[in-house]
């Protein structure tokens, strides 16, 4: 069995550069501050149930008045998902949070950056109960998504074993590659 690293993600989902158009870091209520280990492992599976509620929130208010089109087809209109859970190493600072670094891509033309992001925060903040520290923003060739795939990969590249284990900081089950809406390009 192959032992993945860091490098292997971002060249898999560099690969899906071109598709990604907005990025997002939404940081949660949690802080793992004075917990152990047990209790941060809980912690972040609570997130990944989280983000995932919110995905699916955020996915079915894409398309007005349709709120089972992406449930129905995902493969054509879910949008590309990379994601990420991070701040669970930061026991020693109060103030850091679980956070979520989302990459995006498949979103509807018709909606404007401001529009995704007030339908991400509803979902974020109203419907999984999380943090309105949200930041949204289209991804522009300063933040290239590569860029970003790296820096939402930060706390593996410190520790390898964090990549890919229980408490593993790529959130695999979030993520989402929709090939035929891709493939279309």
């Amino acid at each position: 069995m192959k032992s993945y690293r860091t490098s292997d993600v971002v060249t898999f989902f560099g690969r899906y550069e071109k598709h990604i158009t907005h990025i997002c870091v939404a940081h949660t209520n949690l802080r793992v501050y004075g917990k152990n280990e047990i209790q941060i492992r809980q912690m972040r599976t609570q997130v990944a149930k989280d983000i995932r509620h919110a995905l699916n929130v955020f996915c079915s208010s894409l398309y007005l008045g349709q709120t089972n089109k992406v449930r129905r087809n995902p493969l054509k209109y879910k949008p590309l998902i990379f994601s990420t859970i991070e701040g669970t190493t930061e026991i020693y600072n109060k103030q850091k949070t679980i956070h979520v670094n989302l990459a995006l891509g498949n979103l509807p033309k018709h909606l404007t950056t401001n529009e995704l992001k007030t339908l991400f925060q509803n979902a974020w903040v109203n419907k999984a109960n999380q943090n309105s520290d949200i930041f949204f923003q289209e991804s522009t060739k300063r933040t290239t998504s590569t860029n970003f795939i790296g820096y939402a990969l930060k706390e593996a590249q410190i520790d390898s074993k964090r990549l890919w284990d229980e408490s593993s900081v790529w959130d695999v089950g979030n993520c989402w590659i929709p090939h035929i809406a891709l493939n279309a390009d």
